[in-house]
């Protein structure tokens, strides 16, 4: 039997200003979590990498950040309820927001969610935040 997961994942591909690849086998994010410099511990039902957006350069360092989206993301909030005795994930989701080095690799990040990053909104659930 297989188990499989959607805890995501995001490969970069880095490439040259005329569009040359530089190196194709970058991986951000693998399933352990820990791949690519990425410190923080998906759960297994996060989806990581299910959207992706380029915001542009929002820290003024002359380089483009990333926005990676996990709606299925709960944080510290992993706790599943049930309803008519089958247990369903509440699914507030979050979003990454993926600071770069020069070399491409990954600087920092910041999550954007109910528990992280000042949203100034309270997800509820199945909002499925990042999709």
């Amino acid at each position: 039997m297989t188990t499989c997961t959607l805890r995501g994942y995001v490969r970069l591909n880095l490439m040259k200003a005329n569009g040359v690849e530089i190196d194709t086998s970058y991986p951000l994010i693998g399933t352990a979590g820990t791949v690519g410099g990425f410190p923080y511990v998906l759960t297994s039902d996060a989806a990581f990498g299910s959207a992706l957006c380029s915001p542009g350069d929002l820290d003024g360092d002359g380089i483009n950040e990333l926005i990676v989206g996990a709606p299925g993301d709960d944080g510290d909030r992993r706790v599943k309820y049930f309803e008519l005795g089958d247990a369903i994930d509440i699914n507030h989701g979050a979003i990454y927001v993926i600071f770069f080095k020069s070399d491409g690799t990954m600087r920092e990040y910041q999550k954007v969610s109910n528990e992280a990053g000042n949203l100034g909104i309270e997800l509820q659930d199945q909002d499925k935040f990042g999709a």
